[in-house]
């Protein structure tokens, strides 16, 4: 196990690409909320990085067979490690 910050426990684990959504109960929409808010923040700094380390000039973001073609975000999230 590695302190690598990773979202993937907010997504459905069956589909694994919908997020987890708890209106049903206030304490865990709450704490959703919160990781949610995270997240975001997690996700500019990866984009902020990744302009400032040319990262974003990779060739997988202009072929339209890779997974990251287009998506800068994604990349980003891939590319970089948040501890």
């Amino acid at each position: 196990m590695s302190p690598r910050i990773v979202f993937n426990f907010t997504n459905c684990p069956q589909c694994k690409s919908i997020k987890i959504e708890a209106r049903y109960s206030f304490e865990i929409s709450k704490i959703m909320n919160e990781i949610n808010t995270f997240e975001l923040e997690v996700q500019k700094k990866a984009l902020l990085r990744v302009k400032h380390e040319d990262l974003d000039k990779d060739p997988r973001l202009k072929d339209p067979n890779d997974e990251f073609y287009n998506n800068l975000q994604k990349w980003s999230m891939f590319k970089l490690a948040y501890y």
